[in-house]
């Protein structure tokens, strides 16, 4: 399985008010995309990998909004989610 994972980055760090819908955050190496913003249960809705792949999470302390960025395609070792260098 094949996965984009971010190299390098320059990023914005911000506080949870200053996250929009539409902003594309930077989650465990992953270039993610915000989709709703829910203030009031303090919760983010991201897509993470691909479409399929849509994930709450509570308000962190910051984000890293993502300016630039260099993505690298990796293999991940399904049984034990390794990545492995891409070619």
């Amino acid at each position: 399985m094949k996965i984009r994972v971010v190299k390098r980055a320059t990023v914005r760090v911000v506080k949870p008010h200053e996250l929009k819908v539409g902003d594309y955050i930077l989650y465990m190496n992953l270039k993610c995309k915000v989709l709703e913003i829910n203030r009031e249960k303090r919760e983010v809705t991201i897509q993470v990998l691909d479409e399929n792949d849509i994930q709450t999470r509570p308000f962190f302390l910051n984000y890293y909004v993502i300016e630039d960025c260099i993505e690298e395609e990796v293999d991940v070792n399904p049984e034990c989610n390794y990545f492995e260098e891409g070619e």
